[in-house]
C-alpha cells in the first residue's frame, strides 16, 4: 500500500544518477548470494557509469488515502473523556478580626444594677426604709383558715390599747353594732386623739379624721361629717365646713371642753382568728365618770351606765386619801364576778380589719 511518504521517497530516488547507487552499493551486492529471484529479474549490463539504472516501464499511482479509507472497516473510536481535574480548594483563610477594646464603664454598671436589686429585694421583703416611721395598721399575724386559731395578747395589744381610748364614746351602748352607735360620739373621740384639738381655730380634715378613724372601725365605717356640741350645753365645739371638709374647733369654752373621761381597768382574756375576723374577749371593770380632777374611784361597776348597779363601793371616809383603793387592787376582788365583754373586727374591703360588733355575756 502506498503512502504519501513513499511515493515522495520514489521521487527523490529517480533524481539520484544509476552511476552513483551503483558504485555505492555494489560491494553490497557482490556479497549476495544468488536467489531464486534471479530467474525472474534478469539483471542488464551497466555500460557506462552514467546511464542510469532502468525503471519499470510503468509505475502504478497509489490509490487515493479515501478509497482505502472507505475498503477497510472504520475503527470505532470511543471518545475520550475529558480527564477532569479535581482541585482542592484551599481553606480561605479566616480574618481575625480585632479585639474590640473592653468598656471601663461596663463593671461600674453591672455593680450598680446588683445594688439596685438588692434594695428592692430588701424593700419587698421588708418594708420602705424612706418611711420608716410609718405605723403599720394591722399587727396582727394572718390567718388563713375558717377554724379559729388561739391569738395571745402581744398581737392584739394594739387592738387593745385602740379599743380604751374610744370606751368613753362606745361603752354607754354595750352589747352594740358599731353601726348603731352615734356617729358623732365616734367622730368627738377621734378628733380628740389628734394633736391641738384645745386650740382654737385648729383646722381638722376630714381626710385626717378619716385616717385615724379607719384604724380602729375600719375602711367600711360610714358616718355622715356634721359640727359636734362640746356636751355641757356651751355650743359648738367643733364646726364643720362642707365645703372645705374640714372641721374647725370652735369659740372659748370656761370648762376646757374636756368631755368626760371613763375609768376602767380593761383585762384581757382570750382571743382568736380566723381568714375573716378577730375575736377578743376582756373583762371590763368600770370606776365611774369623771368630768374634772379625776382621783381614785368610790364606786365600781360592771357597766359603764351611770345607774349601774355598784359591786365593790370604798369608804366614804378614804375620799381623797390613799386609804381609798385604787382600780387595779379592786379589779382582783372582783373579776369572777364581771361579764365577758367581746370585742369582734371584720376584714374590711382593703383587707384590714376593722371593730364591728360589741357582745357582753
Amino acid at each position: 500500500m502506498w503512502m504519501e511518504e513513499d511515493k515522495k521517497e520514489i521521487e527523490e530516488l529517480e533524481e539520484v544518477s544509476a552511476p552513483e547507487v551503483q558504485e555505492e552499493y555494489q560491494p553490497i551486492l557482490d556479497d549476495l548470494e544468488p536467489t531464486p529471484f534471479h530467474d525472474i529479474f534478469e539483471p542488464q549490463a551497466i555500460t557506462s557509469n552514467d546511464d542510469p539504472i532502468p525503471l519499470p516501464e510503468t509505475i502504478e499511482e497509489p490509490e487515493p488515502i479515501e478509497e482505502i479509507l472507505e475498503k477497510e472497516p472504520a475503527i470505532e473510536e470511543k471518545p475520550v473523556e475529558p480527564e477532569i481535574e479535581t482541585l482542592e480548594e484551599e481553606p480561605t483563610p479566616v480574618k481575625e478580626k480585632p479585639k474590640k477594646k473592653g468598656n471601663p464603664y461596663i463593671p461600674i454598671i453591672v455593680v450598680l444594677i446588683i445594688i439596685i436589686i438588692c434594695l428592692i429585694g430588701y424593700i419587698l421583703l421588708f418594708k420602705n426604709p424612706l418611711d420608716s416611721n410609718k405605723k403599720e395598721e394591722n399587727t396582727t399575724p394572718k390567718v388563713i383558715s375558717d377554724t379559729p386559731v388561739a391569738v395571745d395578747e402581744e398581737s392584739v395589744k394594739e387592738y387593745l390599747m385602740n379599743i380604751e381610748s374610744y370606751m368613753s364614746a362606745i361603752a354607754n351602748f354595750f352589747p352594740t353594732e358599731v353601726k348603731d352607735i352615734p356617729s358623732k360620739e365616734v367622730v368627738n373621740i377621734t378628733i380628740r386623739r389628734m394633736n391641738n384639738w384645745k386650740v382654737e381655730g385648729t383646722e381638722f380634715s376630714k381626710e385626717s379624721i378619716d385616717n385615724e378613724l379607719f384604724k380602729v372601725f375600719g375602711k367600711d365605717y360610714i358616718y355622715t361629717p356634721e359640727s359636734i356640741d362640746c356636751g355641757f350645753g356651751d355650743g359648738i365645739l367643733f364646726r364643720y365646713d362642707a365645703e372645705k371638709k374640714i372641721y374647725i374647733r370652735e369659740g372659748s369654752h370656761g370648762h376646757g371642753a374636756d368631755k368626760e373621761s371613763l375609768r376602767l381597768k380593761l383585762s384581757f382574756q382570750e382571743a382568736s382568728q380566723t381568714s375573716d375576723t378577730l375575736t377578743i374577749k376582756t373583762k371590763i371593770l368600770y370606776g365611774g365618770w369623771c368630768a374634772d380632777t379625776c382621783g381614785t374611784p368610790m364606786n365600781y361597776t360592771k357597766e359603764a351606765k351611770k345607774d349601774a348597779e355598784v359591786i365593790y363601793k370604798n369608804e366614804d371616809s378614804c375620799y381623797n386619801t390613799s386609804s381609798c383603793e385604787d382600780i387595779d387592787i379592786v379589779f382582783p376582788k372582783v373579776q369572777e364576778e364581771l361579764p365577758i365583754t367581746t370585742f369582734i373586727f371584720t376584714k374590711q374591703s382593703d383587707g384590714n380589719l376593722g371593730l364591728t360588733k360589741i357582745t357582753v355575756e
